[in-house]
């Protein structure tokens, strides 16, 4: 019966979603506990802002195990530390302590480039836009140049703290003195610069890929310019605010920051003063996002509609989430997505080829790059590919349950391999193997057969069987008995009382199994298939949601049976 229902009864999940745009998240309760259960993402916190203001919040889920985020939870930002700094950076220059393209050499040399006479290139403009030269961090090695300064965009943290270490030598002050002093007091709102025990109180937990909690080590995350520090979601979202008025800066610097700083020829990437760029003929957008174990976060800012949104969540698959708050979030939402995605596959063209072969196992081994991938392949090649709309439209859809299986651990690695592997064209003659141009009919045709996840065996028996069963009561059994109908098909399933579970049948289809995984909640072992029942505020049973691999649903209402009382009739409830 499971392969008539994944045929006949499954919609997206998000659609409502993306009716609703600037609509705040809380409406979508449903659909944001939904998304966090199957991506595993314990918390969620974010910001809205409109017309240059903070307009609302959203926090939902657990900041740790058994104990729930709420408006003053503390999370972890992550590299939303950097646009934070840059406009330490540019209040010092628009005070006149800072000059954007002066040296830093007479207040800073790491010892590491001391003798590397290119550390005297290295300026404010060159390092807030990540041209410095250096990798992102030198780990336990050496600080090294990986190019001449301002030759090419490679984002570093590096850079970012050998700026910190350069305005620290010439002010004479420490990094958090300096927040308070031009960011944090001018800007009204909190924000903790390296880690203090006062926060441990409302610090969220991280989690990683299979919900579990990491040690973030929190006691050792000193001051940083890149990283290290925390806020909730409503203080992030002033920041933000303030940066959409322009965060009383000269114009001519607000608008610099909001400009491409590439000094070299063609740029892979778009790179202002502290932020990523993504442009259209409607305007410039500024963003930034974080990624560390058990944290991802995301900040929007569009000074050109005084709009802007932030994404904190205290889980490693976080990201998986945010597209679907972007959409009902932000207004023209999805445009910003689409280029991006665009954007994202422009700059995976242009790596050499020597790093192809460890850019797709790194994809391959991680659900999240896999989104992230696949989406930027849909944005820019298959949605221009031969295809009818029909068929793009089914290519986009896929893309939220291949993921989801790949995390659930029931895509053979093999399978995922041979994806990736359509997007590589092979070498020719001295040149290496390059990630493919466009999509003819034939190469779109096997992209969207491979994305299908409906010609899987099953979602992995032996995960099934470790989902908990509950013990629901032969009343709640008695309940949910009756018939149901499926407006998309006319699908009418009717559902009967068994031995701790409900004994499910339709036309033309052999009768299956629901097993509860609560009370109102039941699961299909022969696939990745929920069944939420709903009930009417007089306690009646109204219906049932199915929910197909976590991303989509449909709404199934339970049919009166015979002897079933008219909802007016106030004689006896009924069922």
């Amino acid at each position: 019966m499971h392969e008539h229902f994944l045929a006949c009864v499954c919609v997206q999940l998000l659609e409502e979603l993306e009716e609703g745009t600037y609509r705040t998240f809380v409406e979508y309760e449903d659909a944001s506990a939904r998304m966090m259960e199957r991506y595993q993402v314990p918390a969620v916190a974010i910001a809205g802002i409109r017309d240059g203001q903070l307009a609302w919040t959203y926090v939902r889920g657990e900041r740790a195990p058994g104990v729930d985020a709420d408006q003053d939870t503390v999370f972890n930002l992550a590299s939303l530390t950097k646009p934070l700094f840059a406009l330490l950076t540019l209040r010092l220059v628009a005070e006149g302590e800072l000059e954007l393209d002066e040296s830093l050499s007479p207040h800073w040399v790491d010892p590491d480039v001391a003798d590397d006479p290119r550390h005297r290139q290295l300026t404010p403009r060159l390092l807030l836009s990540h041209q410095g030269g250096f990798g992102n961090w030198r780990g336990n090695g050496q600080l090294a140049f990986a190019s001449d300064p301002g030759a090419r965009h490679e984002y570093s943290g590096e850079g970012f703290e050998y700026l910190r270490r350069g305005i620290e030598g010439k002010s004479g002050m420490a990094l958090p003195a300096l927040m308070r002093q031009h960011v944090l007091e001018p800007g009204g709102f909190e924000i903790g610069f390296g880690w203090s025990d006062q926060l441990a109180g409302q610090m969220a937990t991280g989690y990683d890929e299979q919900g579990r909690p990491v040690d973030m080590n929190l006691a050792q995350r000193n001051p940083n310019a890149a990283a290290h520090s925390f806020a909730s979601v409503a203080d992030y979202g002033r920041f933000i605010a303030w940066v959409v008025n322009g965060a009383d800066l000269p114009d001519a610097l607000f608008q610099a920051m909001q400009q491409p700083q590439a000094v070299h020829d063609d740029p892979a990437e778009s790179f202002g003063l502290g932020w990523k760029l993504t442009r259209s003929d409607a305007g410039t957008t500024l963003w930034h996002d974080g990624r560390e174990n058990g944290v991802r976060t995301l900040a929007l800012v569009r000074p050109h509609t005084r709009d802007g949104l932030v994404v904190l969540s205290n889980g490693s698959n976080g990201e998986l989430i945010r597209r679907a708050i972007v959409r009902a979030a932000l207004p023209e939402g999805e445009a910003w997505l689409s280029q991006a995605d665009q954007d994202i596959w422009h700059y995976l063209q242009t790596l050499p080829t020597s790093q192809l072969g460890g850019l797709m196992q790194a994809i391959s081994r991680s659900p999240s790059f896999m989104a992230t991938l696949l989406h930027a392949v849909n944005a820019s090649l298959l949605q221009s590919s031969p295809l009818d709309a029909d068929a793009r439209l089914e290519a986009t859809e896929a893309i939220d349950p291949w993921v989801a299986a790949m995390l659930q651990g029931r895509l053979p690695r093999q399978r995922i391999e041979a994806l990736l592997q359509q997007l590589v064209a092979p070498a020719d003659g001295k040149a290496g193997p390059r990630l493919i141009q466009a999509f003819d009919r034939e190469q779109a045709t096997g992209w969207l057969n491979a994305l299908r996840t409906d010609n899987l065996v099953t979602s992995s028996p032996a995960a099934a069987e470790e989902r908990a069963i509950v013990t629901v009561s032969a009343q709640i059994l008695a309940d949910y008995a009756g018939v149901y109908l499926v407006p998309s098909s006319k699908l009418e399933i009717s559902i009967e009382a068994g031995d701790g579970v409900l004994v499910v049948g339709a036309a033309n289809t052999p009768t299956t199994v629901f097993h509860p995984a609560s009370e109102r909640v039941f699961f299909m072992k022969e696939s990745n298939t929920d069944f939420e029942f709903e009930r009417a505020e007089d306690g009646s049973v109204r219906g049932m949601k199915i929910i197909w691999d976590g991303s989509r649903s449909e709404f199934a209402l339970r049919q009166p049976a015979p002897g079933d009382q008219l909802a007016s009739d106030p004689g006896k409830p009924r069922r």
